[in-house]
């Protein structure tokens, strides 16, 4: 006989939830991450429910992460839009539960064709089972994992029909690009995270600018030898440029547009960034893939 379990927030979930498939239903599967959360916020607002929306989380005595958003202090959600929900993902989250003595967690992929929220559990509470349902915590898929799947299923019909070779590089190439252009998206979300909560924004060239954080700190992004680099500088104004792209991608065109930073115009500052990247697989020779992405301050320059 299976045993009776209770869900964590079980009310306030289900209304979280049902929002997020309204969203979902309204906005389809290709927009931006920070449009799907401008409409959640709306739609939390309209139903009085509190919330603090890019919490930060402080690590180190550093502000280096935020929280997506924290509803009524219980529930954490994390907002995405891309081709999978990884364990890193998971493992991310799991960490801003137990920072912040949450219980619940939940992680919505809204690129997804069938949107399926998922409850992550902060294991600090784990003896209370009587309070969790056997959701074995996530079932999200790595890029390792897809391989395995992928690559068994290649052997079969590359015996089958003699091209074995031929089919395996191809589904190399495939996972190597997908991987590239996972790791960039974590590379862009890291920059749109930092830009959204900035001001005094100033291009230096097309493939660099500067602006001021939410810690006061000058900051620059470049791209340099093929690399996003992030640039700060110490108490005596060395500059020091660390970068942040992944070591299996490759950028080979990096342009960016800013408008909107002239002093009371109105407008917020948006920074538009173009980028062609490539994986550095030798299977990924002449393929590439382009992104384009507008980020919006949410303070007007004064």
């Amino acid at each position: 006989m299976p045993r009776k379990t209770n869900l964590i927030e079980k009310e306030l979930s289900y209304r979280i939830t049902g929002i997020l498939f309204n969203i979902h239903n309204d906005l389809g599967r290709y927009c931006l991450e920070k449009q799907y959360g401008d409409a959640l916020a709306n739609r939390l607002k309209l139903e009085n429910i509190n919330f603090i929306r890019e919490h930060p989380i402080e690590l180190e005595g550093r502000k280096s992460n935020f929280v997506d958003f924290i509803i009524e202090d219980k529930i954490i959600i994390e907002l995405k839009a891309k081709p999978f929900i990884t364990k890193n993902d998971y493992y991310q989250t799991r960490r801003y539960l137990e920072l912040l003595n949450l219980e619940l967690g939940i992680i919505v992929d809204f690129r997804q064709k069938y949107l399926k929220p998922k409850r992550i559990l902060n294991p600090k509470y784990s003896e209370h089972l009587d309070k969790f349902v056997n959701w074995d915590y996530i079932k999200a898929f790595t890029v390792v994992e897809l391989l395995v799947a992928m690559g068994l299923f290649v052997v079969l019909i590359g015996i089958a029909t003699g091209g074995f070779i031929k089919t395996l590089r191809t589904q190399k190439a495939v996972v190597g690009l997908m991987a590239a252009n996972d790791n960039m998206n974590l590379a862009l979300e890291q920059m749109a995270r930092e830009i959204r909560t900035g001001y005094h924004f100033s291009k230096i060239s097309d493939t660099e600018f500067q602006f001021v954080n939410a810690n006061n700190q000058v900051v620059w992004y470049r791209l340099n030898e093929g690399a996003i680099e992030k640039g700060t500088e110490d108490i005596l104004l060395n500059r020091t440029y660390k970068k942040i792209t992944a070591d299996n991608i490759r950028v080979i065109n990096f342009k960016i547009e800013l408008f909107g930073n002239n002093s009371g115009d109105g407008y917020p500052p948006r920074i538009t960034i173009s980028l062609s990247i490539t994986g550095t697989d030798g299977y990924l020779e002449n393929i590439t893939t382009n992104i384009q992405t507008t980020i919006s301050a949410r303070v007007l320059d004064t």
